[in-house]
């Protein structure tokens, strides 16, 4: 499981619209050994960059919307 699969983002700002903004993240942090080694690794590297543009992330429980799948019936030719 990685770093954004783990910790959900939720949007909390109250904004609305869309935004635009770049990340600046050296290759080197996402093909390194350390990012290589470790899956979480490339995923902290984008919540650095975030925090560098204003960014700011709390951890805490949040309940999230989830679509559950319990049955599937092939389809049939017309």
């Amino acid at each position: 499981m990685n770093v954004f699969q783990a910790n959900q983002p939720v949007d909390e700002t109250g904004l609305t619209g869309s935004y635009g903004f770049t990340l600046n993240i050296p290759l080197s942090e996402l093909q390194g050994p350390a990012a290589q080694s470790d899956p979480d690794a490339q995923g902290h590297a984008f919540i650095a960059a975030a925090k560098q543009i204003g960014f700011h992330f709390t951890s805490k429980k949040e309940p999230l919307p989830i679509v559950v799948i319990d049955h599937i019936d092939k389809s049939t030719p017309n």
